[in-house]
């Protein structure tokens, strides 16, 4: 039987690279209406970047490992032309507001992963699962770099949270959100910050209390280590805008590797400032000056077009 650790494949070779994946709602044309486009979809294509998601009206969009923002880019435009393509096939266009468009059911697509998901998770958790974000990995060398990243980047989680949140109305209809998806999701996934990570054997510790070593990526945290060998920031609202998917990508790089404009605070702290950044608009100027200017530093913002 594989161990939980050995289920991880870290690649040196792609440390630092992106990746990233895209969920994305399926609607009738010209409507707001979700329809259920994958089943019929992959019934006549395989899987491949483009793959079916948890809700029946979402599709996924994933890139290749991308060693720059450019090859990043790139990626995210022939997926969305492919998309394209499918919707004039099947009859249906691309909606990506963060929280469902319309009233929908709680229905999930027959894979047997997901089956076991809606088995296991009590339905109004289960519904906190009908958002759509967008993800962003960067490849990690080892446990090690990877723990490293994620210590990092669990303190930029409000940051991220802010500054991309674009869903002000929660699923009853209540404004003055910036990120209502970013609640349901805590309502659904519960502890989504991770604690600093130690080293392998807290790791596993934590897998065990969290439920999670049989299949690491039931693991809900808002930052997360990912068995393909990357770190995966997950709280991003998802956006129609490239040129912002791409600076959120550059965004998270730097904040992995900002030594010197790193904090450390514990979860609760890191958790209440999610919640606090998801429900009221926050100037995060300073922060994000920060980072632009150890970007620039790095000498690869010049790749990004901040929106």
């Amino acid at each position: 039987m594989t161990s939980f650790l050995e289920r991880f494949d870290f690649d040196p070779a792609h440390a630092g690279h992106f990746g990233l994946e895209e969920e994305i709602w399926t609607v009738r044309p010209g409507t707001t209406e979700l329809t259920a486009a994958a089943p019929a979809v992959f019934a006549r294509y395989p899987e491949g970047r483009l793959k079916p998601e948890l809700p029946i009206h979402q599709i996924e969009a994933t890139t290749g490992i991308c060693s720059d923002l450019f090859s990043l880019r790139t990626d995210i435009i022939e997926n969305r032309a492919t998309l394209a393509q499918w919707g004039n096939e099947f009859g249906f266009a691309l909606n990506f507001d963060p929280m469902p468009p319309s009233v929908h059911p709680i229905e999930v697509y027959p894979k047997p992963r997901y089956l076991d998901i809606k088995r296991s998770v009590p339905a109004d958790r289960l519904a906190g699962a009908w958002v759509t974000g967008v993800h962003v990995h960067l490849g990690a060398q080892s446990f090690e770099d990877a723990f490293t990243m994620l210590n990092r980047l669990r303190e930029f989680l409000p940051f991220f949270v802010s500054v991309s949140g674009r869903s002000p109305r929660d699923a009853d209809g209540h404004s003055g959100y910036r990120s209502a998806r970013t609640v349901r999701y805590a309502q659904m996934a519960g502890a989504i910050i991770p604690p600093t990570i130690r080293n392998r054997e807290h790791f596993l510790e934590l897998a065990a209390s969290g439920g999670f070593t049989e299949d690491p990526r039931r693991c809900w945290w808002g930052v997360r280590v990912n068995p393909v060998g990357s770190v995966e920031v997950r709280v991003f609202d998802s956006t129609p805008s490239i040129d912002r998917i791409v600076a959120y990508a550059a965004l998270v790089k730097i904040a992995a590797l900002a030594t010197d404009i790193a904090r450390v605070r514990n979860e609760t702290e890191i958790h209440e400032a999610v919640l606090v950044a998801a429900r009221k608009p926050k100037d995060y100027i300073a922060e994000l000056e920060q980072l632009l200017a150890c970007g620039r530093e790095r000498g690869f913002m010049h790749e990004v077009r901040v929106a």
